[in-house]
């Protein structure tokens, strides 16, 4: 998404020497630390949410799948496999699973708005793995100077609140940095979702081009033809929950790299996301009681580095990639088949 517009835990293990970890997603926090809002439901909300809810019926109405507006997700070839893990990847930020080394690793460096043209240097790496209950999401981030700036809100299950970041900040202040996935069945109706250096996350809901949107479109679409839904959250499926994890890398001196400290040169940081899959969007006929039968099927996903620092700004996994939002290019996201 170009941002020059503006719209509106399992265990931590101990991480190698010379990594620092970032204190993962806390999933049993009911209250939110001091000098932190709380994301409240209020009539404005349900408002909302009577609203979504009209566009989903709309869609199921209609079909989603045979929006004129919208564009196909195109049967092109595969892009690469997504393994099976046979263990739960543990969410510390190390990318020390055996699973992370049967993935294959995913280049985010194709430059956006520059068709087929990579960066010269090395911007992001990401794996993705998944089971019966998650996909998961690892990436190695290569940046000298991570920025990050706080939101003081967070949303999420009442169990399970996650505090946000800014994923765009006006001049004169330094740009952010921040990793993007965008998780794909249906081109109409997807996530998108950040994640910083110090382990801030948001996610927000697209719903695109439905069918007739083309003959009236919403007020609720701040930008024509997208509804992007702030307020609205991944859910968790009961134990199975949302979580993340960062390290910081080591520098030159062996210190950790620092967030928010011009002064030094960083390296980066690793990272694991880990997403249930109903509520990111899984077909509902892959759902059973063990869990969700996802072999076989396939899965768009594009990543996305955001470095601030940069002339460029954003790095992408797909090519030919235009200066359309990234959310109107879903056809051209890597495909990937998810394996046993």
């Amino acid at each position: 998404m170009n941002r020059n517009l503006s719209f509106g835990v399992p265990p931590v293990s101990e991480p190698p020497t010379g990594l620092v970890p970032v204190e993962a997603n806390v999933e049993r926090l009911t209250m939110p630390p001091t000098g932190l809002v709380p994301v409240e439901a209020n009539v404005g909300m349900t408002m909302r949410l009577q609203a979504l809810a009209a566009i989903l019926l709309a869609a199921f109405m209609l079909g989603a799948g045979l929006a004129s507006g919208a564009e196909p997700l195109a049967e092109t070839t595969v892009t690469g496999r997504i393994v099976r893990a046979a263990q739960p990847v543990v969410m510390d930020g190390v990318l020390n699973e055996p699973v992370w080394q049967e993935t294959e690793p995913v280049s985010v460096d194709w430059i956006y708005k520059k068709q087929n043209e990579k960066s010269a240097q090395p911007r992001m790496t990401a794996r993705y793995a998944w089971d019966e209950h998650y996909l998961y999401i690892g990436y190695e981030a290569f940046d000298t100077n991570l920025t990050v700036q706080a939101k003081e809100t967070r949303k999420g299950p009442a169990d399970n609140r996650r505090q946000g970041c800014e994923n765009w900040v006006a001049s004169p202040q330094p740009q952010v940095d921040l990793a993007e996935f965008f998780p794909v069945f249906d081109e109409n109706f997807f996530w998108e979702t950040h994640h910083t250096a110090n382990n801030l996350f948001n996610d927000l809901l697209i719903v695109r081009a439905l069918p007739n949107w083309k003959k009236t479109m919403p007020a609720m679409a701040s930008w024509p033809g997208i509804y992007f839904g702030r307020e609205e959250f991944i859910k968790d499926e009961g134990e199975f929950k949302l979580a993340m994890a960062t390290v910081l890398k080591p520098k030159a001196d062996g210190k950790p790299s620092t967030v928010n400290d011009p002064s030094d040169t960083d390296t980066g940081y690793t990272a694991e996301i880990r997403l249930p899959w109903g509520g990111i969007g899984a077909p509902a006929n892959a759902r059973t009681k063990e869990g969700w039968t996802m072999a076989g099927r396939d899965l768009r996903i594009l990543a996305v580095c955001q470095e601030g620092d940069a002339p460029e700004l954003y790095f992408a996994s797909a090519t030919g990639l235009t200066p359309a939002f990234f959310h109107e290019q879903t056809g051209k996201y890597p495909r990937y088949v998810l394996v046993k």
